[in-house]
Parts: structure tokens; sequence; C-alpha cells
């Protein structure tokens, strides 16, 4: 039982650093308004780009 508990503790514990990690990219888009949309603007082409890759495959 308590092998157990210590297993469950260590998953819940990468799951709150994988959300610190996520956070962190987010911020990386820059300070200004300007900066922050073209973040967006980027990563949202890149997930279009992906549809069409993946279209092409199948």
């Amino acid at each position: 039982k308590k092998k157990n508990e210590v297993i469950k503790k260590k998953k819940w514990n990468n799951k709150k650093e994988k959300k610190k990690l996520w956070k962190k990219k987010k911020k990386g888009c820059g300070k200004r308004k300007k900066e922050k949309e073209n973040c967006w603007k980027k990563i949202k082409i890149k997930k279009k780009k992906r549809i069409r890759k993946g279209r092409k495959f199948f």
C-alpha cells in the first residue's frame, strides 16, 4: 500500500511541473500587445499546416 501512495504522488507532481512549463512557454510571446498577437498568429498557422500535411498523407 505504501509503494502505491508514493507512485501516485510522483504522477501528481509531474502534472504540476508540466503545467508550469506550459505557462512559461505561453509567456514567451512578448510583453507588448503586437508581439503577443504575432505569437498567436504563428501558433495558429503551425496548427493549420499540420492539418494540411495530415490530409495529404491519408
